[in-house]
């Protein structure tokens, strides 16, 4: 019993060891970068910095209570969060959050960052020590914990979870082989998509490899104990399914008009060379890693220590028996070819070639790399006591070679960590807190104005697109890789701005008309940035004004059924705009924008032109500049922004004082100068057609946002006949079940995405809950999972 104890103890400080060491050498690798807490610079960069930091500061709010789980208004103008939270935020580990408020995010990434890295040693020892009860397998989990894909990818945390979670899904698969019992398998496969559905998707792939390569190369003769085997596998295969569609299914609904839209099975059979594999053993080398491995650059992150990689060599030429160096060997091909050829490469993507952050797989073939390696090193330490070279009189001698190799290997592991982090530019804390201090500030200014009543934010020049996730405000720009393309097409004809997975407001690029439809109260930009005189400051700090926008539109209001036959396919965003408050109002006169033919003088050029408008005072002016490349203007000698190339709209509202403006256009040889119209703008009309809208004879009592996913709406229809209201939320797939007085009642799609609804006469109260596709049907499937991993588990411990 006594011993028994020991072996546990010592096992236990074994993992402590495993965990603290990686996490040791990393706090070498920070303090020498001046990486924060040991320097100014955070852990900030790239997509950590402009995505993940606002979705945590999200997070945060929605384990406090302060914002829903299913739809959010933060995510451009409203959106499905099923697929944020799926993709980003499902792992056990973020509930950390709960605990950290947006200015203390650099705290809480660094703590969950150190804890990935040093549970990825721990649980890569766990699975070495399951053969090797050997305190050299530290030297192979610390490889494992601070690989080039950790130290390189460890900015995208929910991706190492899988890290964590590979050698226990191992361990699982090799358990089935041992004692037909798939629990860990089944938990840890569950677990794994759960926490991100696309490395669970690569988990997925790699367990039919693991399995059927070892199943069929080690087959016993024993045939019914090789069906209880593979019985066991299919068993927690589907189970982990099972469990797991909670999350899958309303993942995958919410994908097919996001991600899905991506997916390229075309390419799939275009087997091209990605990069010379004679290249690749350059990359086992420590201080290899370049910057544009996760940018442009084809070669993987393969960096695995010197120790594994030799070792692994080596593996191939010992007396380990063929069958298991050929089931090793295949594995290893199999995923080299996936990442030098193109059509494998994509599979294991989900069939869509990532944007950046290339070869997401890799860990997985650095985890074959150093499993192998150490089943080597442990046949030399076997052999080597089998010959008593570790006897008395060698044991001190071995116990020295073991502690130089620790020494050098630490040595190691340090000198490329700290040579990759030296090639990473971090965001230094004193610019993040100052941020956060000038955009708490215009936030905590507008909440204070809005007064619990519902309206959109646009905030331009901040940081992050993402700035309504970290203030949790209602937004119009986004930036994730979870948006409908199609929404986003559709937003720019009417006027917002984009580019790949972001939606943006840029007040040089956006019209009047569309900041009143959307309801945008509050219009926060630089102070260089000049806005319309009708516009209201109602606060200031170093950095920004804050505007009020007096036509904003709530979010809901009635408007005639003529917004159903609306073309919004019109590309040119100030026409569309004029045909949609003709709708709206049901008034074919309502034209906000006049076409301006004189005063005009265009002098176009390849690289270069100008563009002079000679114009009254007190006129609002907006050109229509078709381009296929964003176009770069300067108003009268000042720098003014960009002609996007998706709406094409330039706003020169704000100079309604001038009367002449020159405009110098750059990067033009893409401009169709023979099709760019001017706008006159008539702020007056839109005031009275907001004030139409708005005083209409049948009355919104009352709207009541409980949640951004629920919504109660008091109406009062005074006339005779049903009266069309339209909510300006995208109707995202009939996901909203909307009940007039406790009746279920279908929505209208109004201007080709906002959702509508018939209001009958009288009084009535409209329920609105946004209830996720799939959401109900993968709870019940994970429900029966559970009823069923019970029903079995309880059927095999009786049978045993």
């Amino acid at each position: 019993m006594k011993q028994t104890d020991n072996v546990k103890r010592n096992h236990g400080l074994q993992y402590i060891l495993a965990f603290s060491i990686p996490v040791l050498i990393l706090m070498v690798a920070y303090a020498w970068n001046g990486i924060y807490p040991f320097g100014n610079a955070t852990l900030l960069n790239g997509d950590l910095q402009s995505q993940y930091v606002d979705f945590y500061a999200y997070l945060h709010d929605i384990l406090h209570g302060d914002a829903s789980g299913l739809y959010t208004f933060s995510k451009a103008i409203g959106g499905n969060m099923v697929d944020i939270l799926t993709y980003y935020l499902t792992s056990p580990f973020n509930l950390i959050f709960y605990f950290f408020e947006a200015k203390d995010m650099p705290l809480a990434i660094f703590i969950l960052s150190t804890v990935k890295i040093g549970l990825a040693g721990a649980a890569m020892d766990w699975f070495l020590q399951r053969r090797n009860t050997a305190t050299w397998t530290l030297l192979f989990s610390t490889a494992y914990a601070l690989s080039g894909y950790v130290l390189s990818y460890q900015f995208q945390h929910m991706w190492l979870d899988g890290v964590i979670l590979l050698p226990l899904m191992v361990a699982g698969i090799e358990k089935i082989k041992a004692d037909s019992m798939c629990w860990l398998y089944m938990i840890t496969l569950t677990a794994a998509i759960i926490t991100n559905y696309y490395i669970g998707f690569m988990f997925c792939i790699f367990s039919v490899l693991y399995f059927m390569i070892y199943r069929i190369l080690l087959q016993t003769d024993h045939a019914k104990a090789n069906w209880r085997i593979w019985r066991q596998y299919i068993v927690g295969s589907v189970l982990a399914g099972m469990l797991s569609a909670v999350v899958l299914l309303p993942t995958l609904f919410a994908l097919r008009s996001s991600k899905l839209n991506y997916v390229g099975f075309q390419h799939l059979f275009e087997f091209y060379v990605r990069f010379p594999m004679w290249k690749l053993p350059y990359r086992l080398l420590p201080g290899t890693f370049t910057i544009d491995q996760i940018g442009s650059e084809a070669m993987p992150l393969v960096y695995s220590g010197l120790l594994a990689a030799v070792c692994c060599v080596c593996y191939f030429f010992s007396k380990a028996k063929w069958k298991e160096k050929l089931g090793q060997a295949i594995l290893l091909v199999i995923l080299l070819g996936s990442m030098v050829f193109n059509g494998p490469y994509q599979i294991w993507h989900g069939a869509a070639y990532p944007a950046g952050y290339q070869t997401r797989f890799s860990f997985i073939f650095i985890f074959c790399v150093i499993h192998i390696g150490a089943l080597f090193f442990a046949s030399v330490m076997e052999r080597s006591e089998k010959a008593g070279h570790i006897g008395s009189a060698g044991a001190s001698g071995m116990k020295l070679v073991m502690a130089v190799l620790a020494v050098l290997v630490c040595i190691e592991y340090s000198f490329n960590a700290i040579t990759e982090y030296s090639r990473f530019t971090f965001a230094p804390l004193d610019k993040y807190m100052q941020t956060q201090a000038e955009n708490g500030e215009m936030v905590a200014a507008i909440k204070l104005d809005q007064d619990n009543v519902f309206s959109r934010v646009a905030m331009q020049g901040t940081d992050t697109l993402n700035a309504a996730w970290m203030y949790n405000y209602q937004s119009t720009s986004s930036y994730t890789s979870c948006e409908s393309l199609e929404f986003r097409e559709y937003m720019c004809r009417m006027g917002l701005s984009s580019n790949g997975s972001w939606l943006s407001y840029k007040q040089e690029n956006t019209t009047e008309s569309l900041n009143a439809l959307l309801g945008i109260k509050h219009i926060a930009i630089p102070k260089e940035r000049a806005v319309p005189d009708f516009y209201e400051r109602i606060a200031e700090n170093d950095a920004y004004n804050l505007y009020r926008n007096p036509n904003a539109l709530p979010l809901g209001f009635f408007v005639s059924p003529k917004v159903t036959e609306v073309d919004t396919l019109e590309r040119n965003s100030i026409v569309l705009q004029n045909n949609v408050w003709k709708a709206m109002t049901g008034d074919e006169q309502v034209t906000l924008y006049e076409e301006v033919s004189t005063g005009i003088t265009m002098n176009p050029g390849q690289d270069r032109g100008t563009i002079l408008l000679e114009k009254p005072t007190d006129t609002y002016y907006y050109l229509y500049i078709p381009t296929t490349e964003d176009v770069r203007v300067s108003v009268n000698g000042k720098d003014f922004g960009e002609v996007d190339n998706d709406n094409h709209v330039l706003n020169l509202a704000g100079f309604q004082q001038e009367t002449s403006l020159q405009l110098e256009l750059t990067n033009t040889k893409t401009v169709s100068w023979e099709e760019i119209k001017v706008y006159a703008f008539d702020p007056e009309l839109l005031e009275q057609c907001v004030g139409k809208l708005v005083c209409n004879t049948v009355r919104v009592a009352d709207i009541q946002m409980i949640n951004d996913a629920n919504i109660l709406i008091q109406t009062q229809n005074e006339e005779t006949d049903p009266q069309y209201y339209m909510l300006t939320i995208p109707e995202e797939s009939k996901s909203w079940l909307i009940t007039i007085d406790h009746e279920k009642v279908d929505s209208i799609s109004a201007l080709s995405n906002f959702t509508m609804i018939q209001i009958p006469t009288g009084e009535h109260t409209i329920r609105m809950e946004y209830i996720p596709r799939g959401l109900a049907e993968g709870i019940l499937i994970s429900l029966l999972g559970l009823v069923l991993a019970a029903w079995y588990g309880k059927a095999v411990f009786i049978k045993r």
